[in-house]
């Protein structure tokens, strides 16, 4: 007895999204090309490691954003660029935690991760 095959699924053409004028899509693209932009020539890697050596208590993704975002004067577009930086530094840290480069140290509220280097 020959293995039942599935019936091949009908052939769909799918538009891909193209970002409009002032769309969702393109505000969050602008976001993401502007962080790859400021962090083109930089090591996320020693940006973070950076961050949380200097800091006196073990801090979020955010404010390791917010903290990279004053440094490195983005100026007017650091508060808009935050979230996309703690985006990228959020896989970072995943990345530094497999190493054993870095550990989280509880949360805050209950919710977001609290992180320190490991000592």
């Amino acid at each position: 007895m020959a293995p039942h095959r599935n019936p091949p699924l009908p052939n769909q053409q799918q538009q891909p999204k193209t970002a409009g004028a002032n769309s969702k899509l393109d505000k969050t693209w602008g976001k993401v090309s502007r962080v790859t932009e400021f962090l083109k020539d930089r090591n996320n890697r020693h940006i973070v490691l950076d961050i949380l050596r200097r800091a006196e208590r073990p801090t979020t993704t955010a404010e390791i954003a917010e903290k990279f975002a004053n440094e490195a004067d983005l100026g007017s577009e650091a508060t808009r660029l935050v979230s996309a930086l703690t985006s990228r530094f959020s896989a970072t840290l995943s990345g530094l935690v497999k190493q054993g480069l870095v550990r989280q140290a509880g949360t805050a509220d209950g919710r977001r991760h609290l992180w320190e280097v490991s000592r």
